[in-house]
């Protein structure tokens, strides 16, 4: 196998390896959510899902997007946030399949955009790619609880009443409120899905459209001049 094929396999490895160290921080010290209006947060554990999906390709976004998948379902079992989603995340359908889903989409979404316009593809590819990430989780989660037997739609719904801010802001958790106190005679709605991508789901992509491209850039650039000076090694070393 050539040299080159090697260090491309190595750099691959490295780069997944740190990406999805980077997750199981982020998850397990709680520096996964960025403060934001309201009382609510905004995620950026997916940003290295996206990332590996531009540096990298498929196969390094599928490792990163398992990663974040086992690393929430762990959490959800071990240390589950009161008041939270938390307690569905230990079903691996919920917390794996949907990030392995977006780690694909991303990729796929990169290549294509690439091929039309490179010098948008990373932004457009980060902004997509974060809204289709949140609209995964809040589908199944609607999927859930729309499909749950009433008794039991009542019970999820009283216990992800207490999530407010932190996740759904105030609009979503007054539906809840009102779900629990109506007896789960409706489902959660598509409209709160709705009102969730533009509440969080939005600003959560242009972040992470923010922080992607800028971090792209930076290491794109030490990319260059790294590549740059092996290869004026090696024609040193020859003309030697």
């Amino acid at each position: 196998m050539p040299e080159n094929s090697n260090s491309g396999i190595i750099r691959k490895i490295v780069l997944s390896a740190a990406l999805g160290s980077i997750v199981v921080i982020l998850t397990l010290s709680g520096f996964g959510f960025v403060p934001w209006l309201a009382g609510a947060s905004l995620t950026i554990l997916h940003i290295p899902v996206i990332l590996a999906a531009v540096l990298q390709g498929y196969t390094s976004a599928l490792i990163v997007g398992a990663v974040f998948g086992i690393s929430s379902l762990i959490m959800a079992a071990i240390r589950p946030a009161p008041g939270s989603f938390d307690f569905l995340f230990v079903n691996p359908l919920i917390s794996i399949l949907p990030r392995l889903v977006f780690a694909f989409l991303a990729a796929l979404i990169y290549k294509a955009m690439s091929k039309i316009n490179d010098k948008f593809s990373v932004p457009f590819t980060a902004f997509v790619s974060s809204l289709i990430h949140t609209v995964l989780v809040l589908g199944i989660l609607y999927i859930i609880l729309f499909f749950a037997p009433m008794p039991e739609n009542v019970e999820i719904a009283g216990e992800i009443q207490g999530i407010g801010e932190s996740f759904l802001g105030r609009i979503h958790s007054l539906y809840i409120s009102t779900l629990v106190n109506s007896g789960g005679t409706a489902a959660l709605p598509l409209t709160v899905i709705g009102l969730s991508i533009l509440s969080n789901g939005i600003p959560e992509a242009v972040l992470a459209a923010i922080i992607v491209s800028l971090v792209t850039f930076a290491y794109r650039g030490i990319e260059g001049k790294t590549r740059k000076s092996l290869l004026a090694e090696i024609e040193e070393k020859k003309e030697n």
